[in-house]
């Protein structure tokens, strides 16, 4: 009555025998840690790319911040050098006859090269003077060269009056007659002002504009120095530097580069520009950015949140960084940044939207208007914020191909990995759960009543002194 017993327990051990159970047991001990440590390195991997992205971005955008730095802070050192050298030559002129030819020879003689027209293959040299003049003690025009010619002397004036100066409110006579001998008197830019229509003339933008017109600032930074023989005053003399030359040192830079551009693209936020100690933008691609005076020689007032409408209209809208907080906040910043001659990097938006890096260096000197403060003004060299993040972008693209590179030799490598494990714990399984899986049967049939059953294992081990004791029980 109990003899199928036997058979049904046999039937159920086939079912989920031990050969897969030491199979699945096998694969569990041998598959299961491959595939935590898989996990494992697939997330250090992970946070590893993000570490490392995250420090090569901070390290390479702090070099790209100390290279615009630096390039801003190179530029006012040669600012700085220039504003000195002319100096130089108003003393020099000081001690020279004042004749017309003499100081028609010298302005003749004092030249610098430009980008005519802002086009690279056009260069040439201007005059540095626009006008060089000796004034008496009266305040009348004795020589005058403008533009390198001598005026004739109907042409002279008294500018002791501001509206009889070139242009109309120059008070540089006053300032520079009370300075005692060797004081130098230096004025802030004064021209006349070129609204947006007049600088673009129809074209979509300032580069073209500059580029096809060839229209220019016309404006001077006027330096003087007053004239003593025998300790008594007999007048002053004057060079008014011409701002096209002051347009040189930030017109052709290229931000991040060594390389020079004749004319900047605006829209791409890759320029520089400079600016004076009180804020007014003094060069830069944008003429109707640079503070000037109208026809009646009044001055333009900066564009604000208060300009009227029908002004911004009509492109009268001149550039100060303190009132241009309603563009941007960062910029009244870079202006008391600059007065207080400390250089830095700020995030600005430019008028035409663009997000831009904009590092600022300041311009020291203290001449004149500019005593107050002790600097010139400020250069900036501003990088449009998607190509200054370029070199860390370019790295970290770099870092992710490599590491995915990295994450699919290891799929690769754990796959194999768990087919070879695989193979082997079923190998191993099925030479270890056979022969038991033989004395399991070869003793179900002898308890079935198969005495004369024999149980054919030959083995030096525990399963082969199992089978010999079955069967020594079974001669028994």
């Amino acid at each position: 009555m109990n003899l199928p017993k036997p058979q049904f327990t046999a039937r159920l051990n086939a079912q989920f025998g031990i050969f897969r159970k030491i199979v699945l047991l096998s694969i569990l001990l041998t598959v299961l840690p491959l595939m935590v440590i898989g996990f494992y390195t697939f997330q250090t991997v992970n946070l590893a790319r993000n570490e490392i992205s995250s420090q090569a971005t901070v390290a390479l955008n702090r070099k790209t911040i100390d290279a615009l730095e630096m390039q801003a802070f190179h530029i006012a050192s040669a600012v700085r050098t220039f504003l000195e050298q002319v100096e130089n030559d108003l003393l020099l002129l000081r001690d020279i006859p004042a004749t017309s030819g003499q100081y028609a020879a010298f302005a003749h003689h004092k030249r610098a090269e430009v980008w005519g027209n802002y086009a690279e293959a056009h260069r040439q040299e201007l005059p540095l003077y626009k006008e060089l003049s000796f004034v008496d003690a009266a305040g009348n025009e004795r020589v005058k060269v403008r533009d390198g010619q001598a005026l004739p002397e109907e042409q002279l004036r008294n500018v002791r009056a501001p509206e009889n100066t070139t242009y109309r409110v120059e008070t540089y006579f006053e300032r520079t007659r009370t300075l005692p001998p060797g004081g130098i008197y230096a004025a802030r830019l004064t021209g006349f002002y070129i609204s947006k229509p007049e600088h673009l003339q129809g074209y979509a933008n300032p580069e073209d504009a500059s580029r096809h017109t060839g229209i220019y600032y016309d404006g001077v930074i006027r330096f003087a120095t007053p004239v003593y023989r025998n300790g008594s005053f007999q007048g002053i003399v004057t060079l008014g530097l011409d701002q096209r030359h002051l347009m040189s040192f930030t017109q052709h830079v290229l931000p991040l580069s060594k390389e020079e551009v004749s004319f900047p693209v605006y829209n791409s936020g890759n320029y520089a520009f400079m600016f004076d100690d009180e804020g007014w933008i003094i060069t830069h691609p944008k003429l109707w950015d640079i503070r000037g005076v109208d026809a009646r020689g009044r001055w333009v007032t900066a564009y604000s949140e208060h300009t009227p409408p029908e002004r911004v209209q009509a492109g009268f809208i001149p550039f100060n960084l303190d009132s241009s907080a309603f563009i941007h906040e960062n910029y009244p910043i870079v202006s008391r940044e600059v007065r207080s001659k400390r250089g830095g990097t700020v995030t600005t938006k430019n008028v035409g939207g663009i997000t831009k890096i904009m590092s600022y260096a300041p311009i020291e000197y203290d001449r004149g208007e500019y005593a107050r403060h002790g600097i010139f003004g400020g250069i900036t060299v501003g990088a449009e914020i998607v190509g200054f993040h370029s070199p860390a972008r370019f790295v970290e693209n770099q870092i992710d191909a490599t590491l995915t590179s990295y994450r699919s030799r290891l799929w690769w490598i754990l796959l194999v990995a768990i087919l070879v494990s695989t193979l082997t714990s079923t190998m191993l399984s099925h030479g270890f759960a056979k022969p038991i899986i033989r004395i399991t049967r070869g003793a179900n049939e002898i308890a079935m009543g198969s005495l004369d059953k024999r149980i054919d294992i030959q083995r030096e081990d525990e399963i082969g002194t199992l089978a010999d004791s079955f069967n020594h029980m079974a001669d028994q």
